[in-house]
């Protein structure tokens, strides 16, 4: 990166594009070959998590998000160069399918109001946690411990629900409720080193909705 320019600075030329696209300013279609990923939309306006994560870096994301897409597709050339890309051992092709599912998954999380757990989602909470403050305990401290590149999946297992950490980019199984996206570039340009106030973010604006069945985002998808 030129020396005159900073990150902030690149972010908020990325923000400014991509607001000023009437096309894009709430969400984004890139067209595939036929056997390649779905189109994707944001599902609420790019300015819709500002008491969360600024347009800049929403924006910034989404732009990476678009690129594993693009990546996804069959017959898009191998390019390792990107800064914020990683080199998919499984093949170029196969490791960006599954870094789109896992950003699908990241998007569809998040609500744009925040707010606490509604009765029903208590319940669940209470049976696979023993509380919503102990739910919030464990994703925390799944995120804190996860070094560098990766995630944190809530995800149901024999009925309930679990949090696991999964390393770059990996999916587990297919039963992912919620996953928040640890890679630097999702929190480290407004948050710096802050994972625990980034992840405390992310709880708060948890679409709980999600525990009702919602967009799987499985294997197929």
């Amino acid at each position: 990166m030129p020396s005159h320019l900073t990150r902030r600075t690149v972010l908020k030329s990325i923000a400014a594009a991509f607001v000023a696209t009437p096309s894009i300013a709430g969400c984004f279609k890139v067209s595939h070959a036929a056997s390649g990923p779905t189109p994707f939309e944001l599902p609420y306006p790019v300015t819709a998590l500002e008491q969360f994560l600024p347009v800049s870096l929403v924006s910034y994301h989404v732009a990476l998000h678009r690129r594993y897409i693009q990546q996804a597709t069959p017959g898009f050339p191998t390019n390792s160069s990107q800064d914020d890309l990683p080199e998919f051992s499984q093949g170029v092709s196969a490791g960006a399918r599954t870094a789109d599912r896992l950003h699908r998954l990241y998007w569809h999380s998040m609500r744009p109001s925040p707010g606490t757990a509604p009765a029903g989602a208590q319940q669940i909470l209470s049976a696979s946690f023993g509380g919503e403050m102990a739910f919030r305990a464990a994703v925390l401290d799944a995120a804190r411990s996860v070094s560098g590149k990766g995630w944190v999946l809530v995800h149901k297992h024999h009925g309930r629900l679990e949090v696991v950490r999964s390393m770059g980019h990996s999916i587990p199984d297919a039963s992912i409720v919620w996953a928040c996206d640890l890679w630097p570039h999702s929190y480290s340009p407004h948050f710096g080193s802050a994972v625990t106030s980034y992840a405390n973010g992310f709880l708060d604006h948890l679409a709980w909705n999600r525990l009702g069945g919602g967009p799987q985002f499985n294997s197929d998808t």
